[in-house]
């Protein structure tokens, strides 16, 4: 629904989309060319849709044996670091993942490992978040509510236009009220309501870049509107964008989780 992204907070760069990206295995000549020269890689990857396929049911995701077996040899691989950035909560990240030597940036990159509190005024905030969607729940069919603690996401993958846009007033109406204590970050399925301090996978990108001490290759692979920031700021690295294709800010573009198992793949065997 295009008209809650012109109202409500979104992220850098969203909408902002280039071109149509090759797929990438027909150009992995050149990829592999820079994977073979780098000295060190950092391996972003999202979760959901990328690494998982998605679930009706959010904590019904999981990530397929072949698919872990692959990335828990690449988080062990000496030159190479793997992260994870989602909108998902770091703990739940850490649950769901269970692989060593794997860094976790939960709430688009916000939530990584040093801290991440929220106010009380905040968190009153995002309570009011969840008893007006209650409130209104007989009259949005379709939406579905999720409760992460530090966040509110309201998922509409299933949900017809009308119910899209009595849910996107009703968020509208809660995040003016909380004068700038909350924002909206807008995923292909769900607006995720925030503290105002979530900036966003691209922000945190920035911030990992801008505090790294020597030279990597950074590689990104995402499914998401919300990881087109994080493309953005990685023109000079290899950006992946997954599912269908269409206009992006990334690279080059893969079809879905099978085909980002067999990136892995294809990755493992240049860095060997």
């Amino acid at each position: 629904m295009a008209a809650i992204g012109a109202t409500l907070h979104r992220k850098r760069g969203a909408g902002r989309v280039s071109r149509n990206a090759p797929h990438l295995f027909e150009r992995w000549k050149e990829v592999s060319r820079r994977v073979r020269a780098a000295k060190e890689i950092r391996l972003f990857m999202d979760f959901d849709g990328t690494l998982a396929a998605y679930s009706p049911v959010p904590d019904a995701v999981t990530l397929s044996e072949g698919t872990k077996a692959a990335l828990g040899r690449i988080a062990a691989h000496r030159r190479v670091h793997v992260g994870i950035v989602s909108g998902r909560r770091r703990v739940t990240l850490q649950r769901l993942v269970r692989i060593p030597h794997v860094e976790f940036y939960g709430l688009y990159g916000s939530e990584n490992g040093n801290g991440f509190d929220i106010s009380v005024l905040t968190a009153l905030h995002l309570r009011e978040i969840l008893d007006a969607m209650a409130e209104h729940s007989a009259e949005l069919r379709g939406i579905e509510v999720e409760d992460k603690g530090a966040s509110v996401a309201i998922h509409f993958r299933n949900a017809p236009n009308a119910s899209r846009r009595g849910a996107a007033q009703v968020i509208r109406k809660r995040v003016s009220d909380s004068k700038g204590d909350l924002r909206v970050l807008e995923t292909g399925s769900a607006w995720d309501v925030v503290p105002s301090q979530v900036q966003g996978k691209g922000a945190a990108i920035r911030h990992v870049l801008a505090n790294s001490t020597h030279s990597f290759l950074p590689i990104y692979v995402g499914d998401d509107i919300s990881d087109e920031p994080a493309f953005e700021e990685l023109r000079r690295g290899i950006t992946v964008r997954v599912g269908p294709a269409r206009r992006t800010e990334a690279h080059y573009r893969l079809r879905d989780p099978g085909e980002v198992l067999e990136f892995l793949t294809r990755l493992e065997k240049e860095l060997a």
